[in-house]
């Protein structure tokens, strides 16, 4: 039998104000429940939130956001991380 790999560190940078991020955080919990091993880190924080505090100094392998703001965009791209952004709005690549 093959040893289990190291988890995967993700932060969310994902509201859980209304229904759409709900939605994203359920179809992120689907998908980590058949792909394990994986660590997910989440803070409650609202949609427009530019305190991202909790996540200076975190060392994880990437980051799925839903960034709405410019604020939020140079804060998670000086993470320096692999991002996924979640948001319509794409103020990351």
């Amino acid at each position: 039998m093959a040893a289990q790999s190291e988890p995967r560190q993700v932060a969310l940078v994902v509201e859980t104000s209304n229904a759409y991020a709900r939605g994203l955080l359920a179809g992120i919990r689907n998908f980590v429940a058949s792909r394990r091993p994986w660590s997910l880190y989440l803070v409650e924080h609202s949609r427009y939130e530019t305190d991202f505090s909790w996540l200076q100094g975190w060392r994880g392998d990437g980051v799925l956001a839903r960034i709405e703001n410019g604020e939020t965009a140079r804060f998670i791209r000086a993470l320096g991380l692999p991002t996924v952004d979640l948001s319509a709005h794409r103020f990351l690549p």
